[in-house]
């Protein structure tokens, strides 16, 4: 029996069907194998790199993608930052490129975007975590073209931010540099300059904040979220000037000095208080001491233009900072006002005393509120008053003595508390026998009062 040799068109025949029906599935599972085991890689690394981050972070870190544009560099790409408990958005960067050195880590932010309710986050991811980590590190440099922070007045763009983190002999230090929108145009790039730090060679460590603007002003709406009490001084107000607080226990403790411009005076006596003053303000502190959270001593002035007082703040101001009013206000409406020209205010203010002067007449001293048609509230020469009377000035009609009212409370915390005297203290300690259970014998089982 003999068997026939297949023709070429059976062949060809048979080799498409080996090629379609194992060849073709054969490299689609290999190709399906291969691309499943590099996706889960790319997952697990995704993964990975979001735990890391979050851990170190304190908040909630996702991205959409991870890429791999070199061996040395690492891409993530729709990073966003929330709060783990509450899920509110912290800040998103369209992406965030690591490369990591032998001499370091540069980490670009691509079109970073910080919310208000971020500001209290970061402030507290910095403080917390970039201050007291432990162990040596490679500097890290972080590097954006521009950095957008939203404030309740509106979003508010800093460019070329650049900050340094690393380690000191005394703990690790963060710098921070940027340029405010104002000066982006200018030729000399003025920057703003901030410095946090731990010093871990203190018993107990002591975080540090150093602040200089030079020649330029930050909106102290930037931290409305850390500081609320600010927004009583108005939205538009601005600082600059230079800074070293140093965080204790017992409370802040440093130096101030620089202006604050664009004061609300109608924010900050008006909306608070039971009197009428507005104006637009600029105060210049020459220096500013603070010791435990309280002000130890201020010296500056204060200044504003053409505005409205109130009849009750001239009273308030003779009877109880020793001021002369050219106008007799108690028979008056206390809610009416009158309009002056401008409030000119020299203060110095310590643990002792509080020293007013004015400048608005050069011919005349003592004049620190002036109408066109001549003076309003004089001060006498060699001014002085308890600081406490800040306190009766503004609330006339409350006790100043317990502070129950929020306007009263803040304030009581911030101004300097004097000195127990001696006399005082003896007294006290004369009046007061502490209750004390004894257990027998001669000792009283209750002590009574003397």
């Amino acid at each position: 029996m003999t068997t026939s040799k297949p023709t070429s068109a059976q062949l060809r025949w048979c080799r498409a069907g080996f090629v379609i029906c194992c060849v073709c599935p054969t490299i689609y599972v290999a190709l399906w194998i291969v691309f499943r085991a590099a996706t889960g890689a790319a997952d697990a690394q995704l993964a990975e790199w979001q735990h890391t981050l979050s851990l170190q972070l304190g908040v909630n870190v996702s991205a959409s993608s991870l890429d791999y544009p070199t061996f040395d560099t690492a891409v993530l790409r729709a990073v966003e930052l929330r709060d783990g408990e509450t899920g509110d958005l912290l800040a998103s960067l369209r992406a965030l490129e690591v490369t990591v050195g032998s001499d370091g880590t540069e980490v670009v932010l691509v079109d970073p975007v910080v919310t208000q309710a971020g500001s209290r986050s970061l402030l507290a991811i910095t403080r917390d975590r970039v201050l007291r980590h432990q162990g040596p590190i490679l500097p890290v440099k972080f590097v954006a073209h521009q950095l957008v922070i939203e404030t309740p007045e509106g979003p508010w763009s800093v460019h070329n931010p650049e900050a340094w983190w690393h380690i000191t002999q005394s703990g690790p230090e963060l710098q921070l540099s940027f340029t405010p929108p104002e000066a982006s145009t200018r030729n000399d790039r003025p920057v703003v300059r901030v410095i946090a730090s731990r010093n871990r060679e203190m018993t107990p460590p002591v975080t540090r904040w150093q602040v200089d603007t030079g020649a330029l002003s930050l909106p102290m709406s930037l931290v409305a979220s850390v500081a609320p009490s600010f927004q009583r001084l108005g939205p538009s107000v601005a600082f600059s000037g230079n800074l070293s607080l140093f965080e204790e226990a017992e409370g802040l403790r440093g130096t101030l000095a620089g202006k604050l411009s664009h004061i609300d005076l109608d924010a900050l006596i008006t909306e608070q208080f039971p009197h009428t003053i507005s104006g637009d303000a600029t105060a210049v502190l020459e220096r500013v001491v603070l010791e435990r959270g309280r002000i130890a001593s201020a010296r500056g002035t204060l200044q504003a233009q053409h505005g409205q007082v109130s009849h009750s703040m001239l009273v308030a101001l003779e009877e109880h900072l020793g001021a002369t009013a050219a106008i007799d206000s108690r028979g008056m409406n206390p809610s009416q006002t009158t309009p002056y020209r401008q409030l000119a205010i020299g203060f110095h203010l310590d643990q002792q005393q509080l020293q007013l002067t004015g400048s608005c007449d050069p011919t005349r001293d003592g004049v620190m509120l002036a109408a066109a048609s001549g003076p309003l509230v004089e001060v006498p020469q060699q001014h002085r008053s308890q600081p406490i009377a800040l306190l009766r000035v503004l609330l006339p009609q409350a006790d100043w003595q317990v502070p129950a009212t929020q306007e009263t409370g803040g304030l009581v915390a911030l101004l300097p508390a004097p000195p127990l005297s001696q006399a005082t203290a003896t007294a006290r300690a004369q009046q007061h026998v502490p209750t004390r259970l004894g257990p027998s014998g001669n000792r009283p089982a209750i002590s009574e009062p003397r």
